[in-house]
């Protein structure tokens, strides 16, 4: 009975637990990333947030009140950036991106309209880094 309980008391405090936000990867050995092309919907501009962004600053960047601190893990881990796909000034969806995938942390500008969201990727043997190009290649 006692394994019955602790059983049923781990799997209740479990469903209480915060996940994050989705996850989504990108091909990483690739030597260019058209968001256009990769994420579906009908986004206008994507931004990017930062590790350590707070609701504040959050707000400053997209324009309008969007709860990080509530849905993200963003303003206390610095191991993801924030991608926030953005129509008509709501949030269409958005998503976390471990930063051992590809690092976004320095895009500017942190908000770009859809038709030149695309990155050259920088790759080392440790890590691939998003540039910011604004065209197709």
């Amino acid at each position: 009975m006692k394994n019955w309980v602790c059983a049923l008391t781990v799997t209740m405090l479990a469903g209480c637990g915060y996940f994050g936000a989705p996850v989504h990867e990108f091909d990483s050995t690739a030597k260019q990333l058209n968001l256009t092309n990769t994420v579906e919907g009908s986004w206008q501009r994507v931004c990017f947030i930062t590790p350590y962004t707070d609701n504040q600053r959050a707000q400053k960047v997209l324009g309008f009140s969007f709860d990080v601190e509530k849905l993200t893990r963003i303003k206390n881990n610095d191991g993801v950036t924030l991608l926030v796909f953005i129509e008509d000034n709501q949030v269409e969806h958005y998503f976390e991106t471990p930063r051992s995938n590809i690092d976004f942390t320095r895009i500017t500008p942190t908000c770009i309209d859809r038709e030149k969201a695309h990155f050259k990727l920088e790759s080392n043997s440790n890590w691939t880094r998003a540039v910011f190009s604004g065209k197709g290649e």
